[in-house]
This record gives structure tokens, sequence and C-alpha cells, in this order.
């Protein structure tokens, strides 16, 4: 299983599985904007207007936005995880990080492991103007 999991991975194959990434579905291995792609839209926007994840929060309330599986939208702690996610641009990362123990359940360091980053491996969502408003902000990656 990991070496077929390695293997994809060298290959640029990655499934989500039970992941599921905010604005996107996968569709025959490739992400795809959903229904919920303004949400994620709306939070950049606003993130480069200059607001703190709590008012993007309060902004994303009062028009009503909610996640189609979940039926929130993410609290402004997460707003950091979005912000700073690669997926948003159209690329992707796979194998963040080490496999995890089948016995503890947690990263094993120990093994080596390598990151691959995939550029333009899908449609981003969000504008290039929202992108260098973004880079070089203090709480964003």
């Amino acid at each position: 299983m990991k070496w077929s999991l390695r293997k994809h991975a060298e290959q640029g194959i990655r499934h989500l599985g039970s992941n599921r990434i905010l604005g996107y579905n996968e569709v025959d291995g490739v992400l795809v904007p959903n229904q919920d792609a303004w949400i994620v839209r709306v939070i950049f926007e606003d993130y480069a207007a200059g607001l703190y994840p709590i008012e993007i929060h309060r902004h994303l309330m009062d028009l009503g936005a909610a996640n189609s599986t979940t039926k929130r939208i993410p609290g402004s702690g997460n707003m950091r995880k979005v912000l700073s996610n690669e997926v948003y641009v159209g690329d992707r990362m796979i194998q963040k990080g080490p496999v995890r123990d089948l016995i503890t359940k947690q990263p094993d360091f120990s093994k080596p492991y390598t990151s691959y980053y995939l550029t333009d491996d899908h449609k981003p969502n969000r504008g290039p103007a929202v992108v260098r408003a973004g880079e070089g902000t203090p709480w964003v990656g």
C-alpha cells in the first residue's frame, strides 16, 4: 500500500479520499470548483481588502455562507489555513508529511519521505491581483 502511494505521488496522482477541500470537488482525479467556490473567493477578496480573519468570518455569516457538506463556514482560526493553502492558486503538494505509524497512528518521522509540488495542477480559485495582495503578510503561510 505504501509503495503504491509513493509511486502515485511520483507520477503526480493523488486522490482526496475522505478529505475535502472547501470550494473543490474531485472529478476523475482532477480538482474542479464546486458551488462553494464563491466562499473562498470572498475570503481572499476580503483579506486583500485588509480585513482580519474575524471580520471575514462575520462578513461570510452576514452573506449567509454555508459549506454544502458541513453546513458551516471556516472559523476565524481556520482562515489562516485557507489563505495559506497552495490548492487555491492551482498548485498541489503531494505527500506533505510522513506516513502514519499503523500502531500509534502518529506521523513516523524516522522514515524518509519525499514531497512533490505540482504547479498548475487545476483551475485556481482566486485572481492574480488577490495573490499579489496577500503575499508577504505576517500571518499567512
